[in-house]
């Protein structure tokens, strides 16, 4: 599956205590690439807000859940790059996604 960079880094929340986890970096149907400041164990599982209703008024906030599936020093060592694999995506952030990388996706 391609991933999609997008135009604006969508902010990354963990959804249970509001956390800023990074910000999106591409993204795709079975999981996305966040850039943050703090390392987050491979294999912790979370709760996901992506706060995308600021871009465009059809888009809601996304919930997801995810898994860590790597991490990496980012090219600025003061950031890291993190891999994750989402969870049984519900239907409604499917389709956000999918808007999301439609309207703000850099075209091939």
């Amino acid at each position: 599956m391609k991933r999609r960079h997008l135009i604006y880094y969508v902010p990354v929340f963990d959804a249970d205590t509001g956390r800023l986890l990074g910000h999106l970096v591409d993204v795709h149907m079975e999981g996305m690439k966040i850039m943050g400041k703090v390392p987050i164990k491979v294999g912790t599982r979370l709760r996901l807000r992506l706060d995308v209703s600021r871009l465009l008024e059809s888009l809601e906030t996304i919930l997801a859940e995810a898994v860590i599936q790597w991490q990496s020093r980012s090219l600025n060592p003061s950031y890291y790059d993190t891999g994750l694999m989402f969870i049984d995506l519900p239907e409604n952030a499917t389709q956000q996604i999918q808007e999301m990388i439609g309207s703000f996706g850099f075209q091939d």
